[in-house]
């Protein structure tokens, strides 16, 4: 086994109002800064993100933004039989990750406790409080990276003013 962090993000489907769920795990050298890592690549894509979401919403289409980031041990390897078969990561740390981004609503993004401890000194969070999560026997702290005054692109996601 090895420990990921695991990242899920959402992304637009034909639907409108139906985001699609696409996931990407992170297979990473182990460190100390992989949570932080982590979350500053997702923060990074939230903001690339806000200029496409207002390009989509001015044609019609709801296009939303969402994060999952937990860390902790996952099996990887081959999944699959001769035919079909991908190179992949299975394991709790991967649904939780997968049920935060459910969990996320527009521009959120949302870390799990252990992730949170690893990057309290360098990045700030709000906690969002207890999640029961599907498949997960015991509820789960969650937090938050909100967006900074920077990030004036995403303020439209939210709903809330563009100017800061």
């Amino acid at each position: 086994m090895a420990e990921i962090p695991s990242l899920f993000l959402l992304a637009p489907n034909n639907h409108q109002n139906s985001p699609r769920r696409l996931r990407v795990s992170l297979a990473v050298r182990l460190s100390e800064q992989m949570g932080e890592r982590a979350v500053k690549m997702a923060m990074a894509i939230r903001e690339a993100a806000g200029n496409l979401t207002a390009v989509w919403r001015r044609r019609g289409r709801v296009l939303g933004f969402g994060a999952g980031i937990a860390q902790g041990y996952a099996t990887l390897g081959q999944i699959g039989f001769a035919d079909r078969s991908g190179y992949t990561a299975i394991g709790t740390v991967c649904n939780l990750a997968a049920r935060l981004c459910a969990e996320a609503k527009d521009g959120q993004i949302l870390v799990a406790q252990r992730v949170a401890v690893a990057v309290e000194e360098t990045t700030q969070l709000e906690q969002v409080g207890e999640l029961t999560l599907k498949g997960l026997t015991q509820p789960v702290v969650a937090y938050n990276a909100p967006l900074t005054a920077s990030q004036l692109a995403l303020r439209v996601i939210e709903g809330g003013s563009q100017s800061v």
